[in-house]
């Protein structure tokens, strides 16, 4: 069957289409959308300056052209943008002068971030009321096609300019009781005339952190007057908490997981992130050549191995706060025995931003090597991730003798030295014929793979001399091909397909 699209849908998977109907950004003007579609699949300059975003729709993580230039300011591109051809800037601010500036080229892209709280004077006029808020929009360089909701007290739900504010900008709305506003803290400007009259000490900021889910207001209130009406109305505005502002953000910090250590597993998101990096801090001899070579030439390579924490951590900040894109490389999968809560402890008490990017586990390339799946019906459904006890103590309960109870799929890290003890700690539940993999630098081009029993795990590690970046997994699962599972069972039904034949192709 053919597909009909847009040359612009192919280019790295972006067009100013995907940005406005699958990420609900509001375009202005929408008469430069074909224009900003031009400039895109004609291979012209294009810098886009993305000051915020959520998770999945920082652009920079994207897969994009070479000609397409991402930044979180527009300090931060490589020329001004107004020798880019075209320059999209993705806001929920207006900047009057900036505006001017980049005028003819530029498209805005505006998130719907903004939540705005009200309070007013019974009986205001609409107008005055959409009169006041320009004034506050215009005074605080905000957008208005960027909020997304408005929140107020209870007692307003019959407020006809309220109401009709909101549904003339589509906005959803939320109304508070006085008691659940009284509760909201970080309220900046309290007053206790507007508590001796509705019982909260404040309107228009409790209910815009209320609604946006945050502890920050993005504006204070501030009491507006129109000219249209002597009523008084007040404004307060809180950026949605899934939102972040990264134009204050100095750097960019990722800590990626580089996978066992075949190049091929890296990620498609991390490769995108390690090719834009200034800085590159990896794990020595664990991460392989070839995924370092994925940064760009310019970039600054650092071998963590020899160096201590403090080391590392010292790195990382000057480099953040320099305004670097740093990146933090190490193998595996970043849950597993990465150190990462050490690292992730002293960025949050510096109050650095960071990103983490999960890479495959060497479990996960065992399990592949071995051919085998780790859960079997009826045989083994548990699968166990640990090590055996060395320097650091284990927790209570979860020794190797505590967890061979369970007669789960074992796989262990960390722990070819110690194979005598993880031996004999083993054999006290699990039968001495149990299968056992041991794998060495599973995924690396000398890799090395000895499917044994339990009883000959000390032996065969012995006799291959092994003494780190080695994986045992114990599991009846290895290699097993018995116990059919429910799943594609003729006598089980699900939503997409009927038991016994009748089967809807189509739609499985």
């Amino acid at each position: 069957t053919p597909v009909i699209t847009t040359a612009s849908d192919v280019i790295g998977s972006l067009s100013p289409d995907l940005l406005t109907e699958t990420l609900g950004w509001i375009p202005e003007p929408d008469t430069n959308l074909k224009a900003a579609a031009a400039a895109l699949v004609n291979g012209e300059p294009v810098a886009i300056v993305q000051e915020i975003g959520t998770v999945g729709s920082w652009l920079n993580q994207w897969g994009l052209p070479d000609h397409v230039q991402v930044a979180y300011q527009a300090a931060q591109l490589s020329q001004p943008a107004q020798r880019f051809r075209q320059a999209w800037w993705i806001t929920d601010r207006v900047d009057d002068a900036l505006h001017r500036s980049v005028a003819e080229q530029t498209m805005w892209f505006r998130p719907q971030s903004l939540v705005l709280g009200v309070g007013c004077e019974r009986g205001i006029p609409l107008a005055a009321l959409e009169d006041g808020l320009n004034l506050f929009l215009h005074e605080h360089g905000l957008a208005k096609a960027s909020i997304t909701a408005l929140a107020s007290l209870d007692l307003k739900t019959d407020e006809a300019a309220i109401v009709d504010l909101a549904q003339q900008h589509g906005w959803q709305t939320f109304f508070y009781s006085a008691e659940e506003l009284a509760q909201v803290p970080g309220i900046q400007r309290p007053s206790q005339v507007v508590e001796a009259c509705v019982g909260t000490p404040g309107v228009s900021e409790p209910a815009a952190l209320k609604a946006a889910k945050t502890e920050q207001l993005l504006v204070e209130k501030q009491v507006i007057t129109s000219a249209q009406s002597d009523k008084r109305m007040t404004f307060a505005v809180a950026r949605l908490g899934t939102f972040e502002d990264r134009t204050q953000t100095t750097g960019q910090l990722t800590f990626i997981g580089a996978g066992p250590g075949d190049p091929d597993l890296l990620t498609v998101k991390a490769r995108r992130v390690i090719e834009q990096a200034d800085v590159v801090i990896y794990a020595g001899s664990l991460i392989p050549e070839a995924i370092l070579q994925h940064a760009p030439p310019t970039a600054t390579l650092h071998n963590s191995a020899p160096m201590t924490l403090e080391d590392v951590m010292s790195l990382m900040m000057e480099a953040v706060q320099a305004g670097k894109s740093v990146v933090r490389l190490q193998s595996g999968d970043l849950s597993l025995y990465s150190a990462m809560q050490e690292q992730m402890a002293q960025l949050d008490d510096a109050n650095i931003t960071y990103d983490i990017i999960p890479g495959v586990s060497a479990f996960q390339a065992a399990a592949a090597a071995l051919r085998s799946e780790l859960t079997i019906p009826e045989e083994t459904q548990t699968i166990v991730l640990t090590r055996g006890e060395g320097q650091t103590p284990m927790p209570a309960g979860e020794s190797l003798t505590a967890l061979a109870a369970h007669r789960a799929s074992l796989c262990i890290f960390l722990s070819a030295r110690l194979s005598r003890k993880v031996q004999d700690q083993l054999l006290t539940a699990y039968a001495p014929e149990t299968p056992v993999g041991i794998l060495y630098r599973v995924s690396w081009p000398d890799e090395l793979i000895v499917v044994t029993e339990l009883q000959h795990l000390h032996r065969t590690i012995r006799e291959h001399k092994l003494t780190r970046t080695t994986l045992i997994l114990v599991s009846e699962a290895i290699g097993a091909r018995q116990n059919r599972s429910r799943l594609y069972h003729t006598t089980h039904a699900h939503i997409f397909r009927r038991r016994g034949h009748e089967t809807n192709h189509s739609s499985a």
